[in-house]
């Protein structure tokens, strides 16, 4: 091999050593394999003005828990609430919640999930109620990760419900049902300085068929952050369910003004 040849072959080489670089570097990589556990915990209370009787507040105590695992483009999240409340020795109010999901991201804003939680209310006419949830997300502002305050995004998708009810004096509704709904829900929060913050959300149910049950969930917060840690939350809390009045309550909707001690960890 000539000199020549051998300057020719080693510049070739050379050559495909720097594009296969160039293209590595510009490749993007997936952790398919990182794994990161966030959780949130919170005690409070609040004044709740009921359904039954806009005149009665009950003062309710509560307690929130929710855990998310990420790992790669899957995402899991448990969550689960427990609320408690009493007017003199009246037992007054009383929840609970449990629920688990799974988001899988398809691009960076854009992701699928699917839910399930089952809760239980006597104060609002059913013993136990399941929700099963399809739907998309998508961020219209990036989330990095559960720590970032500064997000905008919306969802969209199909809930089936079943509900194993409590009669009520007045009520015209079955003992149990099973419904189908479309659900679309959005929620943004804004991180004013490093410690202060605040995160609105809302969401809409609208069943489908011959039953025209709508309903509303919405809530308005002030986040203060005390430490790495730990933060100050104060919240109102708004739910309606035009459905209510059919079932003997008074009013069709319930509202709540609630104060918490949040963990982050």
């Amino acid at each position: 091999m000539t000199l020549k040849s051998k300057i020719f072959k080693l510049i070739t080489l050379s050559l495909m050593a720097v594009g296969i670089n160039l293209a590595v570097a510009q490749t993007p990589v997936v952790l398919e394999n990182v794994t990161t556990i966030s959780n949130e915990s919170s005690l409070g209370l609040t004044s709740f003005q009921s359904a039954q009787n806009s005149n009665l507040n009950t003062e309710l105590y509560f307690g929130k828990h929710s855990t998310s695992l990420d790992h790669g483009l899957n995402k899991y999240k448990f969550n689960g609430e427990y609320f408690y409340g009493k007017t003199g020795e009246q037992l007054t109010a009383r929840n609970w919640l449990a629920g688990l999901r799974y988001d899988r991201s398809l691009e960076k804003d854009w992701s699928v999930f699917f839910g399930e939680n089952v809760e239980g209310n006597k104060f609002l006419s059913y013993s136990i109620r399941s929700n099963t949830d399809l739907g998309s997300k998508y961020f219209l502002e990036s989330r990095d990760n559960d720590q970032d305050l500064k997000y905008v995004f919306v969802e969209g998708g199909y809930r089936l419900t079943y509900e194993d009810r409590v009669s009520q004096a007045g009520s015209t509704f079955t003992a149990n049902s099973t419904s189908h709904k479309g659900r679309a829900a959005s929620e943004a929060s804004y991180l004013w300085t490093e410690s202060f913050s605040t995160k609105f959300s809302i969401e809409y149910l609208k069943t489908f068929g011959n039953d025209h049950r709508r309903q509303v969930n919405a809530e308005l917060g002030a986040i203060n952050k005390l430490s790495k840690v730990l933060s100050f939350k104060a919240s109102y809390l708004y739910n309606y369910d035009s459905s209510l009045r059919d079932q003997g309550f008074a009013y069709n909707a319930s509202k709540t003004l609630a104060v918490s001690l949040v963990a982050n960890y």
